[in-house]
């Protein structure tokens, strides 16, 4: 059980390195072994409890593997957590800035070298004038309309007025 450990460990260390390239996968996997050589080592110390403390002895093997189990469980399994964590949000950043941005690729018009040069605002001033050139056409269409409109309401009412009987002499020229 001794044997796996220093093997484990340098595998962890390497692993808490800022600048190791380990996927989320490989530290969960990392997790379980741990997790799995300290269930080991508990279950050990409990079935046999040793009766030396003698170097050599099967009782000391076991001793090592309890405090090496300790020394996992207390010091590198919180930081092996706390970087998989960190290494997992990182994943689940890029993996949606990636999807972003194809959504976003599929969302935005084409490329348009006018929009983006030097001479955009040559383009806007264009479209403010076509737009003003628009406003003034509905407006002069708006303020015929509304002349014929009176001028047809004027007609009807003075034809009105000259069919009454009191005022069909003022009609006559």
């Amino acid at each position: 059980m001794t044997e796996q450990l220093p093997m484990l460990e340098e595998r962890i260390e390497i692993a808490l390195q800022p600048d190791a390239a380990i996927t989320s996968a490989d530290l969960a996997a990392l997790i379980e072994e741990t997790e799995t050589y300290i269930a080991k080592a508990d279950e050990a110390w409990t079935v046999d409890l040793p009766s030396s403390f003698d170097p050599g002895t099967p009782g000391r093997a076991r001793i090592d593997a309890t405090l090496a189990a300790n020394q996992l469980r207390i010091f590198l399994l919180p930081k092996l957590r706390a970087r998989y964590e960190q290494v997992h949000e990182q994943e689940q950043t890029v993996r949606r800035s990636s999807a972003a941005s194809a959504l976003a690729a599929t969302l935005m018009p084409r490329y348009d070298s006018r929009r983006f040069s030097g001479d955009w605002w040559k383009e806007n001033e264009r479209r403010a004038a076509a737009q003003r050139a628009e406003q003034q056409r509905m407006a002069d269409y708006y303020a015929r309309m509304t002349k014929e409109q009176e001028d047809r309401e004027n007609a009807e009412a003075r034809e009105r007025f000259l069919a009454q009987p009191q005022n069909r002499h003022l009609g006559r020229k």
